[in-house]
Protein backbone atom coordinates (compact mmCIF):
# COMPACT_ATOMS: atom_id res chain seq x y z
CA UNK A 1 0.00 0.00 0.00
CA UNK A 2 1.25 3.43 -1.05
CA UNK A 3 1.95 6.13 1.72
CA UNK A 4 0.19 8.97 0.12
CA UNK A 5 1.26 12.74 0.12
CA UNK A 6 -1.12 14.82 1.98
CA UNK A 7 -1.34 18.51 2.02
CA UNK A 8 -3.57 20.45 4.50
CA UNK A 9 -3.69 24.00 5.94
CA UNK A 10 -5.45 24.99 9.05
CA UNK A 11 -5.79 27.97 11.15
CA UNK A 12 -7.44 29.35 13.94
CA UNK A 13 -10.63 30.19 13.30
CA UNK A 14 -13.83 32.01 15.92
CA UNK A 15 -17.48 31.76 15.31
CA UNK A 16 -20.60 32.96 17.38
CA UNK A 17 -22.85 30.26 18.88
CA UNK A 18 -26.73 30.27 19.47
CA UNK A 19 -26.25 32.07 22.55
CA UNK A 20 -23.84 34.26 21.21
CA UNK A 21 -20.77 32.95 22.87
CA UNK A 22 -17.85 33.29 20.88
CA UNK A 23 -16.05 29.64 20.51
CA UNK A 24 -12.84 28.40 18.74
CA UNK A 25 -12.83 25.97 15.84
CA UNK A 26 -9.82 24.82 13.71
CA UNK A 27 -10.58 26.06 10.11
CA UNK A 28 -8.86 23.45 7.54
CA UNK A 29 -8.24 22.97 3.80
CA UNK A 30 -6.59 19.98 1.99
CA UNK A 31 -5.17 19.75 -1.17
CA UNK A 32 -6.85 16.87 -3.71
CA UNK A 33 -2.83 15.53 -4.03
CA UNK A 34 -2.41 12.85 -6.94
CA UNK A 35 -1.76 9.37 -5.36
CA UNK A 36 1.94 9.54 -4.69
CA UNK A 37 4.44 6.23 -4.50
CA UNK A 38 5.91 5.85 -1.10
CA UNK A 39 9.63 7.09 -2.36
CA UNK A 40 8.22 10.14 -3.59
CA UNK A 41 6.27 10.61 -0.56
CA UNK A 42 9.04 10.16 1.61
CA UNK A 43 11.68 12.25 -1.26
CA UNK A 44 9.36 14.93 -0.76
CA UNK A 45 8.65 14.94 2.93
CA UNK A 46 12.84 15.24 3.63
CA UNK A 47 12.88 18.52 1.83
CA UNK A 48 13.52 21.25 4.73
CA UNK A 49 11.56 23.92 3.16
CA UNK A 50 8.17 24.29 2.18
CA UNK A 51 8.59 25.44 -1.20
CA UNK A 52 11.10 22.67 -1.77
CA UNK A 53 8.56 20.01 -1.02
CA UNK A 54 6.00 22.19 -3.49
CA UNK A 55 9.11 21.93 -6.22
CA UNK A 56 9.51 18.37 -5.82
CA UNK A 57 5.57 17.49 -5.58
CA UNK A 58 5.52 19.29 -9.13
CA UNK A 59 8.21 17.34 -10.27
CA UNK A 60 7.32 14.11 -9.68
CA UNK A 61 3.71 15.10 -11.37
CA UNK A 62 5.35 16.78 -14.62
CA UNK A 63 6.77 13.51 -14.65
CA UNK A 64 3.65 10.94 -14.33
CA UNK A 65 2.24 12.28 -16.96
CA UNK A 66 2.21 12.95 -20.87
CA UNK A 67 0.43 16.15 -21.95
CA UNK A 68 -1.57 15.13 -24.74
CA UNK A 69 -3.82 16.45 -27.70
CA UNK A 70 -7.80 16.85 -27.42
CA UNK A 71 -10.11 17.95 -30.01
CA UNK A 72 -11.57 21.37 -29.44
CA UNK A 73 -15.15 21.32 -30.84
CA UNK A 74 -17.45 24.08 -32.24
CA UNK A 75 -20.67 24.04 -29.89
CA UNK A 76 -21.74 27.19 -31.45
CA UNK A 77 -22.65 25.60 -34.82
CA UNK A 78 -24.67 23.05 -36.53
CA UNK A 79 -24.50 19.70 -35.79
CA UNK A 80 -23.12 17.18 -37.94
CA UNK A 81 -25.45 14.44 -39.66
CA UNK A 82 -24.06 12.27 -36.41
CA UNK A 83 -25.76 15.22 -34.31
CA UNK A 84 -22.05 15.95 -33.16
CA UNK A 85 -20.49 19.36 -32.80
CA UNK A 86 -18.18 19.54 -35.28
CA UNK A 87 -14.33 19.32 -34.64
CA UNK A 88 -12.55 22.75 -35.08
CA UNK A 89 -8.93 21.91 -34.17
CA UNK A 90 -7.01 20.59 -31.38
CA UNK A 91 -5.54 21.87 -28.34
CA UNK A 92 -2.97 20.05 -26.18
CA UNK A 93 -3.89 19.26 -22.14
CA UNK A 94 -0.76 19.31 -19.96
CA UNK A 95 -2.36 17.82 -17.04
CA UNK A 96 0.22 18.59 -14.62
CA UNK A 97 0.65 21.58 -15.20
CA UNK A 98 -3.04 22.55 -14.73
CA UNK A 99 -2.70 20.39 -11.13
CA UNK A 100 0.48 22.83 -10.92
CA UNK A 101 -1.43 25.83 -10.59
CA UNK A 102 -3.90 24.72 -9.06
CA UNK A 103 -1.92 23.85 -6.11
CA UNK A 104 0.05 27.16 -6.48
CA UNK A 105 -3.25 28.78 -6.62
CA UNK A 106 -4.28 26.91 -3.07
CA UNK A 107 -1.06 27.72 -1.46
CA UNK A 108 -1.79 31.27 -2.33
CA UNK A 109 -5.13 31.53 -1.14
CA UNK A 110 -4.17 29.80 2.12
CA UNK A 111 -1.45 32.31 2.72
CA UNK A 112 -3.65 35.42 2.21
CA UNK A 113 -5.90 34.18 4.57
CA UNK A 114 -3.57 33.06 7.08
CA UNK A 115 -3.70 29.60 7.09
CA UNK A 116 -0.47 27.45 8.14
CA UNK A 117 0.21 24.61 5.63
CA UNK A 118 1.43 21.49 6.48
CA UNK A 119 2.95 18.40 4.36
CA UNK A 120 2.44 14.89 5.91
CA UNK A 121 1.77 11.37 4.93
CA UNK A 122 -0.33 8.75 7.18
Amino acid sequence: MSMNLYIEANRKAYAFNGKGKKVSFNDRRKFDCWQTPTKVTHEVLEKKTDQEKIDAYIKWADSACEPYEEDVYDFNGELDENFEHPVIGKKTVNPAQEHANKLREFLRECEEEGFKVNFYTL
